[in-house]
């Protein structure tokens, strides 16, 4: 099971990066990221349709390819950009989730490391990740898609991840 979340990890990132290059209009290369993608999500698939506790991710997938192979057959990069990013890519991350939590994906844990370095780097920010314990905590540490740890901050009851700039 590991490998079908590495997988579609991979599709993940792939998606962004054909959507990236469809915005800028470098259709030749999504072109071949989604045939690489494509080609990567067989794996995925045969996984989800085998499985009956994932019928309704299986259904969904099977409105979402015939409607993105259409529009690749017209070459409308532009919808194609819109199906990835709007309905393949939130269907990936479910998967990657109902994958996460059926069998926890060992992950490396980079976050002693990070640490370590930030502690050099940047003393405050680390000191500020070092009390992210307790209910009242302002930032938490959570998983991210990938399984990987990552900072949540609280504003009262609402949650928000962080992103970097």
């Amino acid at each position: 099971m590991n490998d079908i979340f590495e997988n579609n990890k991979q599709n993940l990132l792939l998606i962004n990066e054909i959507v990236a290059n469809y915005r800028k209009q470098n259709f030749f290369v999504g072109s071949l990221k989604l045939s690489a993608l494509l080609k990567n999500i067989n794996s995925v698939v045969e996984v989800i349709f085998s499985r009956e506790d994932c019928r309704d991710l299986a259904g969904e997938l099977e409105q979402i390819l015939p409607a993105l192979l259409q529009a690749q057959g017209n070459q409308d990069y532009i919808l194609q950009a819109d199906i990835l990013e709007g309905d393949l890519l939130p269907l990936l991350q479910k998967i990657q989730i109902k994958l996460q939590e059926d069998d926890t994906p060992q992950v490396s844990d980079f976050l002693e490391n990070n640490m370590l370095i930030l502690k050099e780097k940047n003393e405050r920010l680390y000191k500020v990740l070092q009390n992210v314990q307790g209910d009242n905590a302002k930032y938490v540490i959570a998983s991210a898609i990938n399984g990987q740890p990552t900072v949540q901050a609280r504003n009262g009851n609402r949650c928000f991840f962080c992103i970097a700039r």
